[in-house]
């Protein structure tokens, strides 16, 4: 009962978390307007936070792994109620940097520990904890921005003052319950993966998120402006649902996951996410808010079905004594997939304008993954060479951990 009370714990922590970093989203078209941002500005508040994340990221993973988790996760809900408090203040760019530089280091202090804690804590396993994970992340990142959304229209409650709030709260609850065991290192029980059974695993996977987070990073870019251009009222709340819609989708394609193998939910995801963010980009400008539905639930469902499948096999492979290091090299690659398509697609669009950008941004979505799938298959394939394939045989089932 401990084991699963701190499973359940921990899982509301990266919930907490994610929901404070996402919660101004919607608020950047606010802050914008109030300080009179201009792009490079917008750019610049993206750049320090993902720096920050991808820079910081393995340093995070290793203490995990030497010092226990709780300790990573306490630091980042800590540093995530902080910077929710200096945006909620915040009255000049300055401030806004700090603020997200804050929430970039909580990400960093945790994202990747939390993910190794629900693997280890997981009652039926490490492909439960892969889930769990995804879906905290999912529905933090949906009920972040609409709940900020919700409040910035109405007034009634500070959105950060709330985020930060719900960080604290998840504080005293991980430090409350018992934290996962600690492998040791040099354990007969936990030999070493061999790499040649990790290289395709672990590359495919990454490449997946990349593209996972690099659609879901620019939709949620490109949202809000194009939904305050096109909304006389209530652009925030708009542009708070249409973020919340993606994430929710996300979360039903990470359910629908459980069904697939790992290397399949990734195959159907990334077949998914350059088909809704193309339609998308080609809708947005003219069509109504509901006729642009059915491309943000597309990409939504890719999304979460790529990004569960790759941190299943993550798991998988993860070798335990180090599992912590291993999974933040993984998360590494989100955080370059959520912040490096945005800055290149933002520095093709002040050359060649949004329209061009957009169209570049989605072929590349396409050819990326054209060859992820080819990848996939190649790997798959019954009779592949050695060091070609899956460990575990043609499907990869084995060590996909289901």
């Amino acid at each position: 009962m401990p084991t699963r009370l701190s499973f359940r714990v921990y899982g509301l922590g990266l919930f907490a978390m994610v929901f404070a970093v996402n919660a101004p989203a919607p608020l950047f078209e606010s802050f914008r307007r109030t300080l009179n941002l201009g792009p490079d500005e917008l750019a610049l508040l993206y750049s320090v936070y993902s720096l920050v994340i991808i820079s910081t990221l393995p340093i995070s993973g290793k203490l995990s792994d030497w010092f226990g988790r709780r300790a990573s996760v306490l630091v980042g809900l800590a540093l995530a109620a902080a910077g929710c408090a200096v945006l909620g203040a915040c009255d000049s760019l300055e401030w806004l940097l700090v603020g997200r530089l804050l929430q970039g280091l909580a990400v960093a202090a945790m994202s990747a520990p939390t993910a190794a804690a629900l693997a280890e804590l997981a009652p039926s396993g490490p492909a439960a904890g892969a889930l769990a994970a995804t879906l905290a992340m999912a529905f933090g990142g949906a009920l972040g921005p609409l709940l900020a959304g919700v409040m910035a229209e109405t007034g009634m409650v500070s959105p950060m003052a709330f985020a930060a709030a719900l960080a604290v709260l998840a504080m005293l609850g991980v430090a409350v319950v018992a934290e996962p065991p600690r492998t040791p290192r040099a354990s007969p029980a936990t030999p070493p993966t061999p790499r040649v059974q990790r290289g395709a695993a672990f590359w495919q996977s990454c490449a997946a998120v990349i593209l996972a987070f690099g659609v879901q990073s620019t939709f949620f870019t490109i949202s809000g402006p194009r939904f305050a251009s096109l909304m006389t009222s209530h652009a925030l709340l708009s542009a708070g649902v249409a973020m919340a819609v993606f994430m929710s989708a996300s979360g039903a394609g990470m359910l629908a996951a459980r069904r697939l193998s790992a290397a399949s939910a990734i195959g159907w995801g990334v077949a998914l996410l350059p088909i809704g963010i193309c339609g998308f980009f080609s809708l947005v400008a003219a069509a109504p808010f509901a006729a642009v539905l059915a491309s943000v639930l597309l990409a939504g469902a890719g999304h979460g079905l790529a990004y569960v499948g790759a941190l299943r096999r993550i798991n998988a492979t993860a070798p335990a004594a180090g599992r912590g290091a291993y999974t933040s090299q993984f998360y590494v690659a989100i955080y370059v997939g959520g912040g490096g398509p945005v800055l290149a697609m933002g520095a093709l669009a002040r050359q060649v304008g949004l329209t061009a950008a957009s169209t570049a941004f989605g072929l590349a979505c396409a050819a990326t993954a054209a060859a992820l799938l080819v990848s996939l298959w190649r790997t798959s394939v019954p009779g592949a060479k050695p060091g070609q394939g899956q460990p575990g045989g043609c499907s990869g089932r084995r060590v996909e951990g289901g």
